[in-house]
């Protein structure tokens, strides 16, 4: 399975990647831009900049994305002119779509935004319908509604042809602005986006909802998102019911969205489908108490969950997300279970697998033991990784001054606090004046060389890579920035000259967000002609080709480690004070974890195997044992006389030659340790109702399971002649190998529990061979011990005769 991302950002503002083929954070690339929210599905990231705008980022992908513009000219037949470009009035555009409903005209066709660049110029398209055109591509027909041929015929009235040119996004791996709400961006900011909808169901393929909240309270969604048109086209408001002011929204894979309320409830958007990304109506949802606020809420396919202000996770039941855009009891639930843990936001992926962020340690937990079955999980276990942290990151400047020898034990921080009181989660919440802060100029560090977005030409001008992430430049900011330039510039001078002597934390501690340098084109990028935006400027290969890179590999520059030749990335452990995270590009198997829990486990175990607490219980045991009287222990009874377990599954099955029928199997298996000691078991087949039995017998009667598969059937025969004539054969067919043979394994190591077969065989044993190659031996001295009766002295076999009829047949088996 390829590898998928799991994304976060912390208390910095930093963005970080963790893939489910690693075990260690990767920090993106650091040019200025803070993010206080991200929202992922695959390949593409939406987010909340410190600016309070909207950006978007696309990465990770192995092909371009390409989008072919279409231009089809039109012209009629006139007496005295031949065909001209002069219409009748009731004819299509010159320049138009195929259906002609829409003017097409080339030179009017422009980019969408500047995150695009065309591919070539304007030139025709030399086929119809796979068949060769002349080099002047016309194509004829008696009207424009009627179908276009070939060949010119003598009622060939119209013609057109068609023009065509690429474009490509050549802004990957990059942060674009999205264009905002009002020509002034701060006049109504965003404060939360969403992205989702990628699995809607009976949608088109590449189908994306993004739905954000304004400082308004006001909930938009973007029209026209897709993977091919990632920024979308434009914001378009959806009514809330009155009263309701939204301060957080989250989107399904499947569409359906749910919004939490200032006030404390939550609201979900109905009739999400295909035909209607939008919805229809909202419903109101109540918290799970009377004194509760539900804060956050996040929406995964069959489950949602979110966290209240007491930073408690709740669980709602009842979500189909299938189903959704058409119940309404399949988007809203049918009501709330409290789950352990105290969470400050939670996350829950496309097949619902569920991260969170914890309340006091602000560390990132991963919910064990999510399944279809058991949508809410068993507990939370601690992801620790290393970081890849940036030289402008002040957690690198911590991660320098600790000792590199210290343990992983160290370290560790005990799940236990996940259970603490909420009057200590106040002193690890990030206060919301550094939240609040943003900055209008991206900063950069003194050791942070522009090289590293620079094309290898010496000649070559600065990519607009860092153009592209710092699109929230205003004209005040690059002025003031103006005015700092040669401060600037004599400080870096004295960083460089002390970095050959001073230690690497020295030259750190002083290096941080204090320099603000102007962008090479501030007005390309920022929020009012940004990406998205009505009036974007279309970037021209002469005068912009170095705003785009596009040869570059799928994942270059959003990590910048493979360039760092300034060392401005480097690995640390160190505690992370996360914000969020951001599952939705996430696919982890809940059978093959990745490895990012096992340093935890190992040391959390430890810790708590060495408490003072336990030692001290474990030392009392020992000594109350020691003095205790073995003949007294015998009075007491055992706590445990009797366990059991059973085996369930689905399969076909036919008694001796019959026609296959769908059943349910279970293998029940009971070790008895008490009196009696007698292991015993029983195998029932159950109609697939799972209530009625077609039949049920003990394990006793297996003398033989055997393997009789077929090309694309596995099947495995049960003989037990000791039964009825009619069961004596019983035939079970399974969906897959896999199946067939863990069921042939558990029938065997039980049937040789019940008759005591163990060890080598005996001299005496018979070996037979099957046509499919498998080896059966029976043991005859087994049979012997077990029917040989010491005090009568000779060999007994029982044979239970209650509740039957003479006469009585019954074959005796030699």
């Amino acid at each position: 399975m390829p590898s998928t991302l799991l994304f976060a950002n912390n208390n910095e503002g930093r963005v970080y990647a963790l893939s489910t083929g690693s075990s260690a954070w990767r920090e993106f690339l650091y040019l200025g831009l803070e993010f206080k929210k991200v929202s992922a599905v695959p390949h593409f990231m939406w987010s909340i900049g410190g600016d309070r705008q909207v950006y978007v980022h696309v990465h990770g992908l192995d092909i371009p994305i390409r989008v072919k513009e279409e231009a089809y000219e039109n012209e009629r037949w006139l007496p005295l002119e031949g065909f001209s470009s002069r219409l009748l009035p009731t004819d299509r555009y010159n320049f138009s779509s195929i259906d002609g409903t829409t003017n097409r005209a080339i030179d009017r066709i422009r980019l969408p935004s500047m995150a695009w660049q065309w591919e070539g110029d304007w030139h025709l398209d030399c086929t119809h319908d796979g068949q060769p055109l002349d080099h002047d591509a016309w194509t004829y027909a008696i009207d424009f509604p009627a179908k276009f041929q070939v060949k010119k015929a003598w009622n060939s009235c119209v013609r057109r042809r068609k023009w065509v040119r690429f474009r490509r996004y050549s802004a990957m791996n990059s942060w674009c602005a999205v264009a905002p709400l009002h020509k002034d961006p701060t006049q109504e900011p965003f404060i939360d986006v969403a992205i989702g909808g990628n699995n809607v169901p009976g949608a088109a393929p590449g189908m994306l909802l993004v739905w954000a909240i304004t400082a308004h309270g006001r909930v938009m969604i973007r029209s026209g998102v897709s993977t091919t048109s990632p920024e979308g086209l434009r914001w378009t408001a959806i009514s809330t019911p009155s009263g309701a002011e939204v301060s957080q929204i989250s989107v399904g894979p499947t569409g359906l969205v749910w919004a939490s309320l200032y006030c404390g409830r939550a609201i979900v958007r109905s009739g999400v489908t295909k035909d209607s990304p939008t919805g229809e109506s909202w419903l109101e949802i109540k918290p799970p108490g009377n004194a509760l606020k539900i804060v956050q809420v996040s929406v995964g396919t069959n489950a949602v969950w979110c966290v209240t202000n007491d930073n408690h996770v709740w669980f709602r039941r009842g979500v189909k997300g299938e189903t959704a855009g058409i119940s309404e009891d399949s988007a809203i639930g049918s009501g709330w279970v409290e789950m352990v843990g105290n969470i400050s936001s939670v996350s829950v992926a496309a097949n619902d697998q569920v991260f969170a962020v914890g309340s006091e340690d602000r560390a990132l937990y991963f919910r064990s033991g999510v399944s279809a079955s058991d949508l809410t999980g068993k507990k939370w276990r601690l992801i620790q990784c290393p970081m890849q942290l940036s030289r402008t990151s002040s957690m690198a400047s911590l991660a320098s001054r600790r000792s590199g020898s210290g343990s992983p034990g160290s370290r560790h921080r005990s799940l236990s606090s996940l259970l603490r009181g909420q009057h200590q989660a106040g002193s690890m919440v990030l206060s919301e004046e550094n939240e609040e802060t943003s900055r209008s100029a991206p900063t950069v560090n003194a050791r942070h060389k522009p090289e590293l977005w620079q094309k290898p030409a010496a000649d070559s001008p600065p990519s607009a890579s860092g153009s592209l992430t710092a699109s929230s430049l205003n004209a005040c900011s690059l002025a003031a920035g103006d005015s700092r330039k040669h401060d600037e510039e004599a400080l870096c001078e004295k960083l460089q000259n002390v970095a050959a002597s001073a230690p690497v934390q020295e030259i750190f501690e002083i290096s941080g967000k204090h320099f603000e340098t102007p962008l090479r084109n501030p007005r390309a990028w920022s929020p009012v002609r940004s990406v998205g935006s009505m009036v974007g400027t279309e970037a021209h290969p002469e005068s912009d080709s170095v705003v785009f890179d596009a040869e570059t590999s799928r994942d270059s520059g959003v990590f910048g480690e493979e360039d760092d030749h300034g060392g401005s990335q480097y690995w640390a452990e160190c505690d992370v004070i996360w914000t969020g995270c951001s599952a939705g590009a996430v696919l982890v198997d809940p059978q093959q974890l990745p490895n990012w829990f096992n340093d935890t486990l190992s040391a959390g175990t430890q810790a708590e195997l060495s408490q003072p607490w336990r030692l001290r219980i474990l030392e009392d045991l020992k000594g109350r044992l020691s003095d205790a009287d073995p003949a007294e222990l015998e009075k007491y009874q055992l706590a445990i006389e009797m366990s059991s377990w059973v085996k369930s599954g689905e399969a076909r099955v036919a008694k001796s030659h019959g026609t296959f029928e769908d059943c349910l199997i279970e293998l029940e298996w009971v070790n008895a340790s008490g009196s009696s000691g007698l292991d015993s078991g029983t195998l029932t087949i159950l109609n697939p109702d799972g209530v009625t039995t077609k039949m049920q017998f003990p394990l006793s009667e297996i003398t033989c399971v055997m393997c009789q598969s077929e090309p694309g059937c596995p099947r495995l025969t049960i003989h037990t002649p000791r039964l009825p004539l009619g069961s004596s054969l019983i035939r079970l067919q399974f969906s897959g190998d896999t199946d067939m043979e863990d069921w042939l394994s558990h029938l065997t190591s039980v049937c040789c529990q019940i008759n005591e077969v163990h060890g080598r065989p005996s001299n005496d044993s018979v070996w037979i061979t099957t046509n499919l190659g498998d080896v059966f031996v029976f043991d005859p001295s087994t049979l012997k011990a077990q029917q040989y009766k010491e005090d009568k002295r000779m060999y007994v076999q029982e044979i239970d005769l209650s509740a039957t009829e003479t006469p009585y047949h019954v074959p005796l088996p030699n």
